[in-house]
């Protein structure tokens, strides 16, 4: 089985999707799309059979096909970022960003006679701040 198998089929547009009632009261939609439905089940089983039960999926996480193969991932936490359920399972993971504080005091910096030296970290977040006199 590939992955092709599993392709949902085109939708049937010779005739609108109605329930109807036979003459005896039971309802029935037009085999067309009656066709159509059984054929996307059995796509989507085949889908199940060939991510579930190849065995190719284990653990948690969302599910991808890497070439031939399925696999997990699941969200990973790096600097400065933490992720809440990152593999999906409880719910939607929650990305969320932080900035330590530099130490540097919000205000003002430099004036007539003094130019400021400023420091910059590789975030580009300014790290330390002095001033140093201007020259005459």
């Amino acid at each position: 089985m590939a992955v092709e198998d599993a392709k949902v089929p085109p939708v049937p547009t010779a005739q609108k999707l109605e329930i109807r009632q036979n003459d005896d009261g039971r309802s029935f939609i037009a085999p067309a799309w009656l066709n159509w439905f059984e054929l996307v089940k059995r796509k989507v089983d085949t889908l199940t059979a060939l991510v579930v039960g190849t065995g190719q999926i284990t653990g948690s996480g969302f599910a991808v096909l890497d070439g031939a193969n399925w696999s997990t991932r699941s969200l990973q936490a790096g600097s400065n970022v933490s992720i809440a359920n990152p593999n999906g399972v409880s719910g939607n993971p929650v990305i969320s960003t932080s900035l330590a504080t530099t130490g540097v005091t919000p205000g003002v910096y430099g004036d007539a006679s003094n130019i400021p030296v400023i420091t910059v970290d590789s975030f580009g977040r300014i790290t330390a701040i002095t001033t140093i006199p201007k020259a005459p």
